[in-house]
């Protein structure tokens, strides 16, 4: 039996639950892991993805984070913020900032809907790990756990348009600024780049 089998073999006993949750006008798309027959503790968590082309390339590594959860009792939920992969919108939107804090609030909301959970935590990577640091300002968790944190938007801002410089080809609408599979119009640029986690005081 090889190593691949045995991973999994080792993950065969996890459920994994797709549902849609939010609005009716602002769906957004969710998975909820479990292990069915398992005693769980109280305590859930969200997983908080990076954007673009770091969400598609860590994609399986947090599908097996949330398992590892699962596995250990913790139901987890992986989602989708709203504007990005199955969820409903379109990322050349505004209030793109908004709209990714008000999906984790959603995420929140909707694990403790689903397992009655009463304490939750947020684990986030990138991008992922700076939202939900900034939620947690207002929506106070039992736990965080910040992978990559992006400290400085403005740090994040010029990355992407180092990725943009280096493309083969710019996008004809010089407002916005498109690399690493995704879009940021102006707004959202400004949104990004005020971010300081310097200060923010987690609840």
């Amino acid at each position: 039996m090889t190593d691949n089998t045995l991973s999994n073999h080792f993950f065969d006993t996890v459920k994994r639950q797709p549902f849609y949750f939010g609005s009716r006008e602002k769906p957004l798309s969710g998975w909820l892991h479990t292990v069915e027959n398992k005693q769980y503790s109280d305590t859930g968590v969200i997983i908080c993805p990076p954007l673009a082309v770091e969400y598609m390339n860590s994609y399986r590594a947090l599908r097996y984070v949330a398992d590892y959860f699962a596995l250990a009792g913790i139901a987890a939920i992986r989602f989708d913020y709203h504007g990005t992969g199955n969820s409903s919108g379109i990322e050349e939107e505004e209030d793109r900032l908004t709209n990714w804090l008000w999906s984790i609030e959603q995420a929140i909301q909707q694990l403790k809907t689903l397992t009655g959970c009463r304490k939750f935590g947020l684990f986030g990577f990138r991008m992922g790990a700076t939202l939900a640091t900034l939620i947690s300002e207002k929506i106070p968790s039992d736990f965080l756990i910040l992978w990559a944190a992006l400290n400085n938007g403005k740090n994040y801002i010029r990355e992407i348009k180092l990725l943009q410089m280096a493309g083969e080809t710019h996008t004809n609408t010089e407002a916005l600024l498109e690399a690493g599979g995704m879009g940021y119009w102006p707004q959202t640029v400004e949104e990004i780049s005020n971010i300081n986690l310097s200060k923010v005081s987690p609840q």
